[in-house]
């Protein structure tokens, strides 16, 4: 007696009543992980499973006609029934037992299998906006004296260990005389504003992250003129919360004309993180439904 035929028709009626399993799990702070990216693996009841592709969210537009808003996770197609859920990506794993009995949706936050990433400082999709202080030593070639002192603030948007940072500052030079090019101009103090746009790659280990780069500035002087130029820059961070840290920047800015003269700057602050990555519990969560 051939047997095949009833297998066919078995594994058929097997494949047609499996459940879709919406995975919406995050590792760090990337939001949902997917095969393709993060390398993402599940395995139920210890057999590998193939994404069916991800799931996409739906909202209406001002017409009222439904249309794809984004991504909301990974879909995969599941027997009904009592299974044992392992996912694993590179740097993060978690697992779960859940009761197939429709669509459904898993989530929550996988646990850190990479050193690197039992931290406080992991950030790969967040922003961090930071307050502080810095000191410059100038030259009285556009600026008046020696040395310059301040306030700044920035705001650094991190996408994939990209950051992008937006920085603004005030500050006095301390003696009253502004030169520009060998002119004497103004008595009193000499007040700077400047802002940059800083772009580089941040790497973090644990509660300490490194990051640096390139950009694009200007200052503008008091009395005298814009000055543009290039800084080069490197920050260094402490976290030992999760949300709030210490950073120190050192700059080296490259002015191109010989209206000003490259100048070495320090800094210091204090810098607000959010991390969901190091405040959320380390759980899986299965509910009904793939809202």
């Amino acid at each position: 007696m051939k047997l095949w035929p009833l297998v066919a028709v078995l594994a058929a009626s097997s494949a047609a009543h499996a459940e879709h399993v919406r995975v919406t799990v995050n590792c760090t702070e990337w939001g949902f992980v997917s095969p393709s990216q993060e390398g993402l693996e599940l395995r139920v009841d210890g057999v590998a499973q193939s994404a069916v592709g991800e799931d996409t969210t739906w909202a209406n537009d001002t017409d009222g006609v439904a249309v794809v808003t984004g991504a909301s996770g990974v879909g995969y197609e599941v027997a009904p029934g009592h299974h044992h859920l392992d996912l694993r990506t590179p740097d993060c794993a978690g697992s779960t037992d859940v009761d197939v009995n429709g669509p459904l949706t898993l989530t929550g936050w996988l646990t850190p299998t990479d050193d690197r990433l039992r931290g406080t400082a992991v950030l790969n999709e967040g922003y961090t906006l930071s307050l502080g202080s810095y000191f410059a030593w100038r030259s009285s070639t556009g600026y008046g004296d020696d040395t310059e002192q301040g306030a700044q603030l920035s705001l650094a948007v991190e996408t994939r260990h990209f950051t992008t940072e937006c920085e603004a500052n005030h500050g006095n030079c301390s003696q009253s005389t502004v030169v520009v090019l060998d002119q004497m101009y103004g008595r009193g103090a000499t007040s700077v504003w400047g802002s940059a746009l800083r772009i580089g790659k941040r790497f973090a280990y644990r509660d300490v992250a490194f990051s640096g780069g390139v950009g694009i500035g200007a200052d503008m002087v008091a009395g005298s003129d814009w000055h543009f130029f290039t800084p080069v820059w490197a920050t260094l961070e402490y976290k030992p919360f999760c949300d709030w840290g210490v950073e120190a920047t050192g700059t080296y800015e490259i002015h191109p004309t010989a209206w000003a003269e490259n100048a070495p700057i320090f800094g210091a602050g204090v810098m607000w993180q959010p991390s969901g990555a190091c405040s959320e519990p380390k759980r899986l969560e299965s509910q009904a439904g793939l809202d």
